[in-house]
């Protein structure tokens, strides 16, 4: 091995420091990068000034029920596309825990609580994910209404006065199970775009959700179907079951990444989703001031229930999606299911948030 002096530091014969280079080349190259900044500051206070003269198209409007007061999870406001790339410290791993899952699902239908449990699961920082029955299908019912909340907030992103057109509610089209809601639409009153999202979103209400799939081309929700890669029949059987978790853990990954609606749409469909007013399930089931995008779906034919809900836990340092489907004859037992099972997922997710 060769030696090297102790008084001067050893640099190979080909080292940038070999070479002589002339002050003038400093100076020039301090000049560029000058520049270059200056260049790079002006642009972006143009952005920002152009970004403030055009005002932004979601308000602040306040909540159509008391679903905040009923649902102290979704008191926080976070960031609610891509958190983690404001999260600072190291990411945490979750440990496996499909087997205890699998054990509990299978002790729920053996006790006759629920015929067909299906879940899906995936951490948002690291990629852990498994299913339960992940790929069985199911009748998604007013999960349906997620979808078609994104065909108009595309539209918006070009066309922002689309938000405010106004449509006269006529007559009341109840569907599959009664819409129990607080706050229902009047008849005779007209509502605008933005108004009837709001309601189909945050109270499930029907009647906005029929409204805004007539007011809009069916080519544009068809479109939504297709990115999102869900597979509707276009003439459906009252028995007909053709939805899976997988497809909705696929939706609600697609609007926390922002990357079919923009930020600005997407953060306002999921803060929209945090408003849901619905306590039991998925909710039930995490801490007090965890936020929660979800939604849920119910349905029923021939004696039997479907009760559906799938969203966003914003556990701080680890968010996730679930999404869980499940049969039965007892809806107050479904909704216990669901509850019970994301408490689980919560508290495997806590512990290791802590350990």
């Amino acid at each position: 091995m060769k030696k090297t002096s102790t008084n001067k530091p050893y640099r190979p014969k080909t080292s940038f420091f070999t070479k002589k280079i002339p002050i003038t080349w400093f100076i020039t190259t301090a000049l560029v990068a000058v520049i270059s900044l200056s260049m790079e500051i002006g642009s972006a206070f143009s952005h920002s000034n152009n970004a403030g003269a055009k005002p932004s198209i979601i308000p602040n409007a306040s909540p159509l029920n008391n679903s905040t007061a009923e649902n102290p999870q979704n008191t926080a406001s976070p960031d609610f596309t891509n958190p983690i790339i404001a999260c600072r410290g190291p990411i945490l791993e979750i440990r496996p825990f499909k087997n205890q899952i699998k054990e509990i699902v299978d002790e729920i239908i053996g006790r006759g609580e629920a015929n067909n449990i299906s879940i899906a699961f995936r951490s948002l920082n690291n990629g852990y994910a498994f299913g339960i029955n992940s790929e069985q299908k199911f009748r998604p019912a007013s999960l349906l209404k997620v979808p078609t909340m994104i065909a108009y907030l595309k539209l918006a992103e070009d066309s922002p006065a689309i938000l405010d057109r106004k449509i006269l509610f006529a007559k009341s089209q109840q569907i599959g199970i009664p819409n129990n809601i607080p706050n229902p639409m009047i008849v005779g009153q007209s509502y605008t775009i933005r108004e009837l999202i709001e309601r189909m979103i945050e109270n499930s209400d029907n009647d906005a959700a029929m409204l805004l799939l007539k007011g809009i081309d069916d080519k544009e929700v068809e479109k939504t179907y297709a990115v999102f890669d869900l597979n509707v029949p276009k003439m459906l059987r009252p028995d007909q079951d053709f939805s899976s978790v997988s497809d909705f853990v696929r939706i609600f990954r697609i609007l926390y990444n922002a990357s079919y609606l923009n930020k600005e749409m997407s953060d306002y469909a999921l803060n929209m989703l945090s408003k849901v007013y619905f306590a039991d399930g998925i909710v039930g089931g995490v801490g007090n001031g965890t936020p929660v995008a979800h939604k849920y779906g119910e349905w029923y034919f021939n004696g039997v229930y479907q009760l559906h809900d799938c969203g966003i836990v914003y556990v701080q340092g680890n968010p996730y999606i679930v999404a869980i489907m499940t049969k039965g004859i007892e809806l107050k037992k479904l909704s216990g299911v669901i509850r019970r099972i994301s408490n689980v997922i919560y508290s495997h997710v806590q512990v290791d948030l802590q350990s």
